[in-house]
């Protein structure tokens, strides 16, 4: 983990991460202080990197390893109990926590797992750590290629694979000049998308692109418009 937020950190955090598997083209992230400052534009700028930010105020939006972390973390919250109980003191959740991701890492899915095609190769369990057994002596050509192999055949089957049920979601229309309310989720843990609460001011929908609805609060000119998932 990071010991803090700052865009600093965060730079440094990706830097290293750049060093060991390359420049990625784009990075996506919410709009959090640390992601939308002025010296984190600079460091986007510097390496070329795209920058998507996803909408405020919609979770759902989030990357698939995002949502498990904050899934887990809420999940840990409304057990309380099984904390004190092991460690008499809740104050411990993080070792918990700690423990289930590399649980979840190390979680077959198509032939391999998320640290195998991460790191190219197997992670040590916690006995082999334990006992002090000696890891089988490699180089970093050796890994880059074995890891490279791991994520081709990792490619080859997620493409040969065949869905058991085809997936048509819904797809949510609203008409331009419509007037909205817009929902705001409880960020209570443990709480789902539909408990929340409606804002205030009325809105006159201007566009759809998709699921970001452009919005424009009534009262105010052209240019002061908002853009809004629509499950808001």
């Amino acid at each position: 983990g990071l010991c803090n937020q700052r865009s600093q950190t965060i730079c440094g955090a990706l830097n290293r991460l750049i060093q060991e598997h390359g420049l990625m083209r784009e990075l996506r992230s919410d709009g959090g202080p640390s992601f939308v400052s002025s010296y984190f534009k600079r460091w986007l700028l510097s390496k070329g990197v795209s920058h998507k930010v996803v909408n405020k105020y919609s979770p759902f939006e989030n990357g698939l390893a995002e949502k498990t972390i904050g899934g887990l973390k809420s999940s840990i919250r409304l057990f309380p109990e099984v904390l004190r109980s092991r460690y008499h003191d809740s104050s411990h959740w993080f070792e918990v926590a700690a423990k289930a991701v590399r649980r979840l890492n190390d979680r077959p899915y198509l032939n391999t797992t998320p640290f195998a095609l991460w790191y190219g190769r197997e992670r040590r369990s916690e006995e082999e750590v334990r006992l002090a057994m000696e890891p089988e002596a490699t180089t970093v050509e050796a890994l880059k290629k074995h890891r490279d192999e791991m994520r081709n055949e990792f490619d080859r089957e997620r493409c040969l694979r065949s869905p058991t049920g085809r997936y048509t979601p819904r797809t949510l229309r609203i008409s331009p000049g419509q007037k909205v309310k817009v929902f705001r989720p409880s960020s209570l843990p443990g709480v789902g998308h539909s408990r929340g609460l409606l804002k205030k001011p009325v809105y006159t929908v201007i566009a759809q692109h998709g699921v970001d609805v452009e919005l424009l609060e009534d009262g105010k000119a052209s240019g002061d418009e908002i853009t809004e998932h629509i499950r808001n």
